[in-house]
């Protein structure tokens, strides 16, 4: 693993994880105080489960292992299980869903305890690019509202401006962060990955709408937004990545 990969892994971690605390705060239907508690009942809650997975997966090493041989594919039911079941846990309290899928995926690699298994996240990676993200862009695209972009003009006129707040709230820090630990086109190549967001902005919008939080052209502008970030911004990464490369090399 790459010097880069490694801050772009972190980038992007905190990149999810700070959007789902705000939104869990912003948008739980308790006030303000409850939320607090909650959020730390559930931590509490999120804790005690990540000791006892990671206790398990130490004396169970080879058994989870051998699991992932096995008809019944035990580790990845388990992983499986602990998306929906702490995302209905924290739905239950009245906090976000995406804060239980986040914990799930922590929870995991804590049990994983520093084992690189590669079957195991081949297989998460299946489940999760074979079946849940096409279900869950085909679901977005079906609520994406375009109609709401060509009734009011202002809001075609805003995509724009929300492509380019994009990279200054989430690639701007990245760029900054690591100016004394990455060469310029490297920092920019990490800016342009860290900028790229659609399925936080479309979880987010739609939780927003759905509160009476948002217009739905404000909706549909940020989702558009995302929808062209994810389509230019990894393209503009790859190339400056490519072209660092080059440089890089020997003649």
């Amino acid at each position: 693993r790459s010097r880069f990969g490694t801050y772009l892994l972190a980038a992007g971690a905190v990149g999810e994880f700070g959007p789902i605390m705000l939104t869990t705060l912003l948008f739980s239907t308790q006030g303000a105080g409850s939320n607090a508690l909650l959020l730390l009942a559930f931590v509490a809650l999120a804790v005690v489960a990540a000791v006892i997975a990671v206790r398990g997966a130490g004396s169970g090493g080879d058994l989870f292992e051998r699991g992932l041989e096995a008809s019944g594919q035990l580790p990845v039911r388990a992983s499986v299980l602990a998306v929906f079941g702490l995302g209905t846990l924290a739905a239950s309290l009245g906090l976000d869903l995406l804060l239980g899928g986040f914990v799930a995926g922590v929870i995991t690699r804590l049990a994983l305890k520093g084992r690189e298994v590669p079957v195991f996240e081949s297989k998460l990676k299946a489940v999760a690019y074979g079946f849940f993200i096409p279900f869950f862009f085909v679901v977005s695209g079906l609520q994406f509202d375009l109609r709401a972009l060509t009734d009011h003009p202002a809001s075609l006129l805003e995509l724009p401006l929300f492509l380019a707040l994009f990279f200054v709230v989430r690639g701007a820090p990245a760029f900054l962060l690591y100016r004394r630990r990455l060469e310029l086109r490297e920092r920019a190549a990490l800016a342009f990955f860290s900028a790229t967001e659609l399925p936080l902005v479309v979880a987010i919008t739609t939780i927003a709408v759905g509160e009476g939080h948002m217009r739905s052209s404000t909706a549909a502008s940020l989702v558009g937004a995302a929808i062209l970030s994810t389509a230019i911004f990894p393209l503009v990464a790859l190339r400056l990545r490519a072209g660092d490369q080059a440089l890089g090399s020997p003649a």
